[in-house]
C-alpha cells in the first residue's frame, strides 16, 4: 500500500476560489482556554463545515490549498466553512503569558464545543488534519448527534512511537526558550511531508517553512 502524504499538486490559477472571493470574516469565540479566532467563508445559512488544523499551522494556511480547488459556486451555494484556530495559533495572536496552560488533546473537544455553542450549530461536517483530525474525532465520540460526517486526514488514533516521543521531548525543551529552532522546523516538515519531502511541490515546501 502506498504511503499517503502531501503530494505534488500545482497551485490553481482559478481566481474564483472559496477563500479568496467568499468574503471571509473573522469572529472571536470565548472558550475555557481563552479566545480563539474562527475564520468564516460563505453564507451562514448554509450547512456548516467546521475545520481544525494541524500542528505548526493556522487554520487558513492549512486549508487554503484544499479549498483553492473548489470554486465559490461549488462550495458557497451549499456550505459555509468555519476554520477554527487553536489558542494562540492565528498569525496575529500574541504570545501566551508564562503561566498559561495549553489545552491537552483530551481538552481540545471543549474548544470545539464552545465554537458549536457560539454559532448555534444543530449539526456540522467536520474536516480535520493531523492533530485537528484527532480533536474532531474525540469530539464526535462524545457528541455523535452533532456531527453529520467527518473528513479526517492523518488522524492517528494510537500513541506516538518512541522516536516521535523523543522528538517531542526535544522540541518542548527548545520551545521553552520561546524561540523556533531549526530542529523544531525540521520536525514539523517531517510531520507534514514525511520522508518524501523532496518529491513535494517546492512552492508548498517554501510556504510551510515561512509559516
Amino acid at each position: 500500500m502506498a504511503a499517503v502524504e502531501l503530494g505534488v499538486y500545482p497551485f490553481s490559477n482559478d481566481s474564483s476560489t472559496l477563500m479568496s472571493d467568499a468574503g471571509g470574516i473573522e469572529e472571536k469565540v470565548q472558550t475555557s482556554y481563552g479566545i480563539v479566532k474562527v475564520s468564516i467563508y460563505g453564507n451562514r445559512k448554509k450547512q456548516p463545515i467546521l475545520t481544525f488544523h494541524d500542528l505548526g499551522m493556522d487554520a487558513d494556511n492549512n486549508f487554503q490549498n484544499f479549498f483553492q480547488f473548489g470554486t465559490v459556486a461549488e462550495f458557497a451555494d451549499k456550505f459555509c466553512v468555519y476554520n477554527i484556530n487553536a489558542p494562540g495559533q492565528a498569525m496575529d495572536d500574541k504570545p501566551f503569558p508564562e503561566n498559561y496552560v495549553f489545552p491537552t488533546m483530551d481538552s481540545m473537544p471543549s474548544i470545539i464545543q464552545s465554537v458549536v455553542n457560539h454559532f448555534g450549530f444543530q449539526s456540522f461536517i467536520g474536516f480535520g488534519i493531523g492533530a485537528g483530525a484527532n480533536a474532531l474525532l474525540r469530539y464526535t465520540l462524545a457528541n455523535q448527534e452533532k456531527v453529520d460526517a467527518l473528513i479526517l486526514i492523518n488522524c492517528s488514533a494510537t500513541s506516538a512511537g518512541w522516536i516521535e516521543w523523543g522528538y517531542q521531548k526535544m522540541n518542548l525543551k527548545y520551545l521553552r526558550s520561546q524561540k523556533m529552532t531549526a530542529f523544531t522546523i525540521d520536525y514539523l516538515m517531517w510531520h507534514h511531508f514525511g520522508k518524501r519531502i523532496d518529491e513535494s511541490n517546492p512552492d508548498i515546501i517554501r510556504q510551510y517553512r515561512i509559516i
